[in-house]
């Protein structure tokens, strides 16, 4: 990522005669005296960007500091990018082009899904970013297929960045062999390469250019806080450290001016964002190097599989993900993290990096408990493999679709969902089995609720099975349950990432796979699903591929009994749970069932003059209606009017905030033939009036 003329670099300036002077003025304010020691060509960096935008050279004043950080690509390390991708930031996607030279015009699975993640990555974790895309080993392809492959890359990048919005990421094209991305000679002995590499530097720059632009004047004060907290303890005359607390932070703020609490926060979040610190809400501290937290976390990461001593409990590490306290100390005696091992285990638990194992107990453990402590290392975690299982049919069993890119992150999607329950269910939260990066299965609640979320299909997950069972003796799971289930997970996401979210589908009986969801779990994007909401709220099903009426007894047992009751039905009778019919009883008659109202609005549910919010808790409150509540789109409309259902009302009303013509433009003649014609000041006139209110 890179860092505005203000880095660090600019901290050892030496302060010009003018701020000298003022050094020995004591003043009766202090904050003032020290905000006069602000180095002069610090300030001007800080205040110059828009001429260092214009490309101003690289005099002094005009340069701009780029620091670099290299993510490793392999997906042992997919678990750890959140913690650096921010929108403050540019990225440089490197692919190896060879991998892209096979025969064929379909590209290569692996190399592929490796680019889907990292540009997934992006749009999720920093939307908006800068990207600039670069391929490198051109040197490796034959010649006469160096185009075919240009071309197959291209054509592949431009397929994925089409379905992303126009504002996900900033991709910067290469203009001059019209492609989306820099090739790239590794021999850079020829004049080809030479000019490549030339494009990808220059387009680098004029990024980091515009950067500084946009990113606007900060604060004199919040750069000299920045200045100050980063020179390290050593150059005063102490102990070196790489983070400051917190209460360190703030009382060398009071001395610069920042006295606000709201202002330090700001100040600290935008530090957090360029990747100079790490930070977040509530930690005891402030990391100044993140290299640091980095490589105590890769200690861990490169554990070998065997160590000379504490070799079980480093194979448990490579083989499980289990982490120990006493081999958590083994690695971390390095004189770097002897100290301050609980502030790396507090930052690495909050980015998720170490994930505090559920089975060891409460947060509040004894002294001996605490030596016992385990953490589960996500980054580590294998796949469930052969030890997975259809479940039942008689249980509960769905699907949870994320739409758009994070479908390709579903990989760090189970160890994510499993801390946020955590630290939301507290002591209710309960974990089964071992966890695997594609399989979890979890208590929630108390009495407890069984939820086992699986990866599926295993090979390229594209979305997450659910099974929501009854605890051991406690009967059979209720729709509630489940519904109170999924209420939990989508508010773990909320609290993860805002913007992210699912729908819940289960498959078409008849091509989708059946009531136990077995082969829809092989191969989710080719079969037809239905959506929860209106297996639980719709007269009629109807199957999206096929146009074909689904009857409920299609459905699994369990699905199909509690959409019976939800729609009043009752059970279907012969049904284990349907009471036996009085002789000569009939099914439920028509004029029984609830009337659906489908109610379709437009308008901003806010609106004080439509009063949405009052009309829907009327159709609520009233007995023998089944209000469904849909915001009117035109899928949402089609769905409705092609819906086969024979007792259904729909309420369509259109509002218009455009401003009403004045009454005697209201009135027409009641003869147009003899209207005159209007004269050219007239039509003028009519034109302004139809600029004003061009929503008539």
């Amino acid at each position: 990522s890179s860092a505005p003329a203000w880095a660090p670099a600019a901290a050892s300036s030496a302060p010009s005669a003018a701020a000298a002077e003022e050094e020995g003025a004591s003043g009766a304010d202090g904050v003032r005296s020290a905000l006069l020691k602000m180095p002069v060509d610090l300030i001007v960096r800080a205040v110059s960007s828009t001429s260092m935008a214009k490309g101003g050279g690289e005099e002094e004043g005009h340069a701009v500091v780029m620091q670099t950080w290299d993510f490793a690509g392999d997906d042992l390390y997919y678990n750890m990018a959140h913690v650096f991708l921010t929108p403050l930031g540019l990225y440089c996607l490197v692919l190896d082009l060879s991998n892209w030279s096979g025969v064929g015009d379909d590209p290569v699975p692996e190399p592929a899904r490796s680019l889907d993640f990292w540009l997934s990555a992006i749009f999720v974790h920093a939307r908006g970013a800068h990207v600039v895309i670069v391929g490198t080993h051109v040197d490796k392809i034959q010649r006469e297929n160096r185009q075919t492959t240009y071309s197959r890359v291209d054509r592949y990048l431009s397929e994925r960045l089409e379905k992303m919005p126009e504002d996900s990421l900033y991709l910067y094209g290469n203009e001059a062999d019209e492609l989306l991305f820099f090739p790239l000679d590794n021999t850079r002995d020829s004049e080809e390469s030479q000019r490549s590499v030339a494009a990808v530097r220059w387009a680098l720059n004029e990024l980091a250019f515009e950067f500084v632009k946009e990113t606007g004047t900060i604060p004199t004060r919040w750069a000299h806080f920045f200045n100050q907290l980063n020179q390290s303890e050593a150059e005063k005359g102490g102990a070196a450290t790489p983070y400051r607390t917190l209460d360190s932070c703030r009382d060398l703020a009071r001395t610069l001016g920042l006295s606000e609490r709201e202002e330090l926060e700001a100040c600290f979040a935008m530090f957090h964002s360029l990747g100079q610190w790490l930070y977040f809400p509530g930690s005891p501290a402030v990391v100044t190097d993140p290299q640091w937290l980095l490589d105590a976390m890769a200690k861990v990461v490169g554990c070998p599989r065997v160590l000379r001593k504490l070799p079980q409990r480093a194979r448990a590490l490579s083989e499980r993900g289990i982490l120990g306290r006493e081999l958590l100390g083994y690695l971390w005696s390095d004189q770097r993290f002897q100290g301050h091992q609980e502030t790396l285990l507090k930052f690495l638990e909050h980015f998720d990096l170490l994930v505090p194992d559920p089975r060891s107990g409460s947060e509040h453990l004894s002294m001996a408990a605490l030596e016992a402590q385990t953490w589960l290392v996500p980054s580590l975690l294998k796949p469930r493999g052969a030890c997975r299982r259809d479940p039942p049919q008689s249980e509960f069993v769905v699907f949870l679709d994320f739409l758009g890119s994070f479908r390709k992150l579903l990989v760090t999607l189970i160890p994510r969902l499993l801390c946020q329950l955590r630290r939301m269910e507290g002591d209710r939260f309960h974990m089964y089995d071992d966890l695997s990066f594609d399989f979890m299965k979890v208590g929630l609640g108390a009495p407890p609720v069984v939820a086992v979320l699986e990866l599926v299909p295993a090979a390229a997950p594209e979305a997450v099975r659910l099974t929501v069972e009854a605890a051991s003796g406690e009967g059979a799971v209720e729709l509630e349950a489940v519904e109170w289930v999924l209420e939990r997970l989508q508010e773990a996401m909320k609290a993860w990432l805002p913007q992210v979210s699912f729908t819940v589908k289960i498959p078409c009986p008849k091509c989708g796979g059946g009531g136990d969801a077995s082969v829809g779990a092989s191969s989710f994007s080719d079969a037809a699903h239905l959506d929860w909401v209106d297996v639980l709220t719709k007269e009629h099903l109807h199957c999206p591929r096929q146009c074909r009426s689904v009857p409920d007894h299609e459905l699994a047992p369990a699905l199909c009994r509690a959409r019976r009751l939800r729609l009043g039905r009752g059970a279907l009778p012969g049904s284990p749970s349907a009471p036996p019919a009085p002789e000569g009883a009939t099914a439920v008659g028509e004029s029984e069932r609830p009337v659906r109202v489908v109610y379709l609005y437009a308008s901003p549910a806010q609106a004080k003059e439509l009063d949405i919010a009052s009309e829907v808790k009327d159709l609520r409150d009233t007995s023998g209606i089944l209000p469904e509540i849909r915001v009117a789109t035109v899928r949402t409309l089609l769905d409705t009017l092609v819906s086969d259902a024979d007792k259904a009302v729909l309420h369509i009303t259109a509002h218009s905030s455009a401003r009403r013509r004045p009454q005697q433009q209201q009135q027409r003649p009641q003869q147009q033939q003899q209207r005159p014609q209007p004269s050219r000041q007239q039509q003028q006139q009519h034109q302004q009036q139809q600029q004003q209110s061009p929503h008539e």
